[in-house]
């Protein structure tokens, strides 16, 4: 699996009752300045302590170094539909070699090298929603995991599904509806508005089933 955060924690370990600041206003005040945040939503930190945030408003990924209080990188020109912008990103996916990024109002993902120099469509087609019986579009979604085969997991929540794009998956390839049935419901087999989710190491899908109140 790609580095995903996990680490071994005491059962009896305590924080801090103040928290610290390390991107974005202390006092809660939003901004477009390379300091500053605006309705952030995914964040994915790398092994070496580079901070990744899905910018939402502003339109743009953020990339923080350790120890820096500002970007030291932005992906995202503005808003817009071509590779170099993005329409309010609310997730992203860190590996070894690869950005993902969850372009939420342009219902996709997109692709970009580490050098940030490339990139590409992996999933979904630009700016078109996809209904219940789509599988190589999805609707409103917030969330996604990549496992260590590269298989592409979106949370599609407008359609109350789950979907798995395969690691060779481009602009146009369909996915596998891997949890729910694209109805709402409270059974064992269905979702209602799917949120976060997360793979572990045994495959093991883990999923925030937002409006029926569990996991």
């Amino acid at each position: 699996m790609y580095c995903v955060g996990q680490l071994s924690i005491s059962p009896s370990a305590q924080w801090s009752v103040n928290a610290t600041t390390v991107v974005g206003s202390p006092i809660g005040t939003p901004g477009s300045a390379s300091s500053l945040l605006i309705s952030n939503g995914g964040i994915y930190i790398a092994d070496n302590g580079t901070i990744y945030i899905s910018d939402s408003v502003n339109n743009r990924i953020v990339i923080v170094s350790p120890n820096w209080a500002t970007a030291s990188a932005i992906i995202g020109s503005g808003p817009g539909n071509s590779l170099t912008q993005l329409n309010y990103p609310t997730d992203l996916f860190v590996t070894s070699f690869d950005i993902y990024l969850l372009d939420s109002y342009n219902y996709r993902v997109v692709e970009y090298n580490n050098n940030e120099t490339n990139s590409s469509i992996v999933a979904g087609p630009t700016g078109v929603s996809g209904g219940t019986t789509d599988f190589n579009k999805f609707g409103i979604s917030y969330q996604i995991f990549v496992v260590v085969s590269g298989n592409l997991y979106v949370s599609d929540q407008g359609n109350h599904r789950v979907l798995r794009f395969p690691s060779s998956s481009s602009n146009g390839t369909n996915a596998s509806i891997v949890a729910g049935t694209s109805t709402t419901g409270d059974g064992s087999n269905v979702l209602f508005c799917p949120y976060g989710i997360f793979v572990d190491n045994a495959l093991t899908l883990y999923i925030a089933d937002m409006y029926n109140h569990r996991i």
